[in-house]
Order: C-alpha cells, then structure tokens, then sequence
C-alpha cells in the first residue's frame, strides 16, 4: 500500500542515517515504546504525498534516567523579523532550507537508551530486537537539545558563530577585497532562513 511505502521511506532513511544499533534485549532491560505518525500533504502540482514519522514516546520518558537537561535555544520571530529585514536590503540574497530528518544527524550523549524498533523494520538473526540509539530521534525530550549542539558545531567549522544576543542566529563574515560578505542565518526545528549580503550594497553574486 502507498502508506506501507511511505513507512518503509522512513526505516530506509534511519538505516542509512545509522540512527541505531540493533542488540538483543536483556531481561530487565527499560525499552522506551514508539509510535508512527502518518501524515498527507499536498504538493504544489496537487498531488498527495504521504509521510511516515517514526517517534519516540518522550512523555515516558524519566528524567535522571533517561535523560538530564532537555533546554535548547530555538529561533524565535524576533530572528525571523531580522534576517527577514535584511533580505531586503540592496544587493541581499535570501536563501530558505529545509534540513530533512534534522535529529537524526545529531549524536545521543547516552548510548545506553533503548527503544522497540519501527513498524515493518527488519531485524533478521535476533530473537528478541531492540535498538539502541546512536543518534535522536523524534519525540526525545532531548532531541532539540542534541540538534542544537550538533548544529552549531557543524556551523562553526563553517565559521559561523552564534550571537550572543541570540544564540538562534548565526553570523559569518568574509573579506572579499574591500569590502565584507556577511551572512545570517535561523532555524526553526528542521527549516533554516538565512540572507547574505555585502556592507557596500552591491549584489553578492557578482
């Protein structure tokens, strides 16, 4: 069926992501239960594409044993508004992305929690499959938290720095000649915005 694909996309693209390692569960093992939300959207040529999301029950989740700190600084309108205002500048270029499976890239700080494995994931050779994460998943108390540190180390080896006013936003600046190319960019969950543009107003594809 279209939603057995559409629950199959989702195991392929946890696979290949190497969100988990499979192991056998050990008596007394704690096994957090997930859950698929299926979802339909309608494409811009009207088509219906169907979505599976494999997440985890993060409100049975315990603190202290499944997880400690669960805080991440997200993008807020106040950021959006900025880089918003400078994309209308002279010469600005404004770029949108759409960061697919955004907690899946993000490493777990614990790798002793647990959870069942994916409908229709298969698991030949065990008796009694679990998987234990190597990376976030949806649901986790935790998720946006690892996903913010992962993002922001990766946006720093690409030299761009939050700011201290507010650590959603992140600035890089490069010399080109004389004058200086500047880029900010936010996020919001899984979606990033961002405008570069150049301190004398000419326009930065030239």
């Amino acid at each position: 069926t279209e939603w057995r694909a559409a629950i199959q996309a989702e195991n392929d693209t946890i696979r290949e992501m190497g969100v988990f390692d499979i192991i056998e569960q050990s008596p007394g093992d704690r096994v957090l239960p997930g859950m698929l939300v299926l979802t339909k959207k309608i494409d811009d040529d009207g088509s219906i594409k169907r979505k599976a999301r494999y997440v985890v029950r993060g409100d049975l989740q315990k603190e202290g044993q499944d997880f400690d700190d669960t805080f991440a600084q997200a993008g807020d309108i106040t950021g959006y508004k900025l880089v918003a205002a400078l994309s209308t500048s002279p010469g600005a270029r404004p770029v949108a992305i759409d960061i697919k499976g955004a907690f899946l890239y993000a490493p777990m700080d614990d790798n002793d929690l647990l959870v069942h494995l994916p409908p229709l994931y298969i698991a030949p050779g065990f008796h009694r499959p679990v998987a234990r994460l190597r990376k976030g998943l949806y649901g986790l108390r935790q998720a946006p938290r690892l996903f913010k540190n992962h993002l922001t180390k990766q946006m720093r080896q690409e030299h761009y720095l939050p700011l201290r006013s507010n650590p959603a936003l992140y600035l890089k600046s490069v010399i080109e000649g004389e004058s200086v190319s500047r880029t900010l960019a936010t996020y919001w969950v899984d979606d990033g915005f961002g405008v570069k543009w150049r301190n004398d107003g000419r326009d930065v594809m030239h």
